[in-house]
């Protein structure tokens, strides 16, 4: 196992992927296993043993590698990510949910556990790993709905739902269309890359993930200026709202939803960046 190890660092070192073979060896354990992805992990990586994988593991193990050194995401070849504790399944339909989104789901928890808030509405819901943690993590919530433009994106958020045990209304729409009524909380991880940036990101993002959860218009403000146009029609009073935003698009968010009345300020991540518009009214 070892060699084999070795082996796939090796073959992913060109692609600055070498850290993935563990967890892909670990994962190839676990299809052949049966008992799901995250079982084997520990096992694999503080082994030496040599019979950890039979032959047919060791097959798929070696697709992975070749897979993940063409710059597919581990996420979607292994079919899961872990987000906030909680495993999702991901593939080429949504956007691999990420350690800085998880940024504006303690935010948005804080405020609703804090506030006592019972309704939210999650737009641009991709996986759905913004609902369904809020869902989950927030008891006092007693309704969240959550809405996407992309039909394989919903497909993908209800199975994740379901998977968890989630209660969502799930609706297809361009941000707010679909939903009815008010909320006390809306989130949203919308588009932001500027379109002329989609060619510079990294393979395994411009190459693998959805283009449609990616670009964010010319200047990659153009669904921050629709969602504060309308959102303020759609909160309760009292009610807040949680954008994730680019590093570099804390003031430029800010004078948007300041602009539609908002009182509104930044929260940065663990990195020290500007992550999440936090919006009120």
């Amino acid at each position: 196992m070892r060699e084999l190890l070795e082996w796939g660092r090796a073959t992913l070192k060109p692609s600055g992927s070498s850290s993935d073979a563990a967890l892909l060896m670990a994962a190839a354990a676990d299809a052949v296993s049966g008992k799901g992805v995250g079982h084997e992990k520990v096992r694999i990586i503080s082994s030496n043993s040599s019979d950890l994988l039979d032959e047919r593991a060791i097959d798929i193990y070696e697709s992975y590698i070749m897979k993940r050194a063409r710059h597919e995401p581990a996420a979607y070849i292994i079919g899961v990510k872990e987000f906030m504790g909680i495993n999702f399944l991901v593939d080429g339909r949504v956007l691999i949910p990420r350690p800085d989104t998880e940024t504006l789901v303690e935010e948005a928890s804080a405020f609703i556990i804090g506030k006592g808030k019972s309704t939210l509405l999650d737009i641009c819901t991709g996986s759905g790993c913004i609902a369904i943690s809020l869902r989950l993590m927030c008891k006092c919530l007693k309704y969240a709905a959550a809405s996407d433009l992309s039909l394989g994106a919903l497909e993908a958020a209800k199975r994740n739902a379901q998977l968890n045990g989630a209660s969502i209304n799930f609706f297809q729409g361009d941000l707010f269309e679909g939903s009815i009524g008010t909320f006390d909380v809306i989130t949203a991880n919308p588009p932001y890359i500027p379109t002329s940036a989609i060619g510079s990101l990294p393979p395994n993002v411009k190459l693998y993930e959805p283009l449609n959860a990616l670009d964010g218009g010319e200047d990659g403000l153009g669904f921050y200026r629709r969602i504060a146009a309308h959102a303020k029609s759609r909160l309760n009073k009292g009610g807040g709202m949680f954008l994730e935003i680019g590093f570099d698009q804390g003031e430029a968010v800010l004078d948007l939803l300041r602009g539609e009345g908002f009182k509104a300020h930044i929260k940065k991540d663990l990195s020290n960046l500007d992550r999440v518009a936090c919006a009120f009214v």
